[in-house]
């Protein structure tokens, strides 16, 4: 489970029952943490934590580390049934220049905590729990852009630049002129450099039918394909612009720890269904299921008649991976890298065509 990203966008399981804290970088033994300080006295409930994908399976190690900023610092956390039935999860103290502590969880299997719980975490002389290191997913997989290549969906902000072994071209839906009311919120001032602007293709970044068979290097994608309906077709129309060897890239949410920690997890067998269906237009159930787990206070048809750009698909690591096997069985891809952590927002996938 996330608590970093949880406190800092106030999620609306965040509940301070006494105090506060705040999600900071944590700068512990020479690295960066990412996590929450609290202040002495602090206690926060996290409401429905149930509702957490992360917590179907009960994890006995959420990969949390707890740390003294006073003197010797207890840390509680506890879990309550919806009959005010009560246990203990962990109970661990820290002092001053001890390590960094890890947080083991002992869940309860009585039939009181089978279904609905909060958990209280209680910090009665402050202290700082870290969730895991900062990690830049993205920077593990650029480098595989090299070559001729394109990026889909960069927006004014590529990830992919050109340099002496890298030819890119940026594929967008629209030309650059009706950028400011599709992606800057109405802002006339937000400009891409000249040297990229000649770059940018108008086209389809799930068919990319602009592009001709076999020709490229690399298709790179930063936070873009879980926008997309009907994966398997686009994994499917990546490739086929791409060289014997060629390779798709890019960093996609983990769900589990992002503002859709609440959606079930898309499997391969949900994404064999949807590709039965030879289009891309997102149904009306996308948008329904999306409002029902992430944002139950707005409508699927507000959204659709914003155009607002939703998450249609929601694989974990492991489902991403089950989807490779399945493209590496029909002879599409020739190997795969996925890299992954827990309580990290997004991992990264590289797959190399036949």
């Amino acid at each position: 489970m996330n608590l970093f990203d949880l406190v800092n966008r106030k999620d609306r399981s965040i509940q301070w029952l006494e105090g506060a804290g705040e999600a900071r970088a944590l700068k512990w033994q020479g690295g960066t943490q990412r996590g929450v300080q609290f202040e002495k006295g602090a206690r926060l409930r996290i409401a429905n934590a149930h509702e957490f994908t992360a917590l179907r399976v009960r994890p006995q190690s959420p990969n949390w580390r707890w740390a003294s900023v006073n003197l010797q610092a207890p840390l509680v956390i506890s879990i309550e049934a919806p009959r005010g039935v009560k246990a203990e999860l962990a109970a661990i103290q820290a002092g001053i220049g001890d390590a960094p502590k890890q947080i083991v969880f002992h869940w309860p299997v009585e039939r009181d905590f089978a279904d609905a719980f909060d958990i209280e975490i209680s910090a009665s002389e402050g202290g700082a729990l870290a969730v895991g290191p900062q990690i830049s997913m993205r920077a593990s997989v650029l480098r595989l852009a090299r070559g001729v290549g394109l990026e889909v969906g960069p927006g004014i902000s590529p990830s992919v630049l050109p340099a002496d072994d890298v030819d890119v071209s940026y594929v967008e839906s629209c030309p650059l002129e009706e950028w400011s009311a599709k992606y800057t919120k109405g802002r006339t001032d937000v400009t891409v450099p000249s040297e990229l602007a000649s770059r940018y293709v108008v086209g389809s970044a799930v068919s990319l039918d602009e592009f001709p068979e076999g020709q490229l290097d690399f298709v790179f994608s930063n936070h873009v394909f879980e926008h997309l309906a009907n994966p398997l077709r686009v994994l499917r129309n990546w490739l086929r612009v791409l060289k014997p060897g060629g390779v798709i890239a890019g960093v996609t949410p983990d769900p589990r720890y992002t503002f859709d920690c609440r959606q079930p997890v898309t499997t391969l067998s949900e994404a064999l269904a949807e590709a039965e269906s030879p289009g891309h237009d997102i149904p009306l159930a996308k948008y329904e299921r999306w409002t029902r787990w992430t944002a139950p206070e707005v409508s699927p048809a507000s959204l659709i008649q914003r155009d607002y750009s939703i998450h249609v698909n929601f694989f974990t690591p492991e489902t991403f991976a089950d989807v490779a096997d399945f493209l590496k069985h029909q002879g599409l891809i020739s190997g795969s890298t996925i890299v992954a952590a827990p309580n990290q927002k997004d991992f990264a996938f590289a797959l190399w065509k036949s």
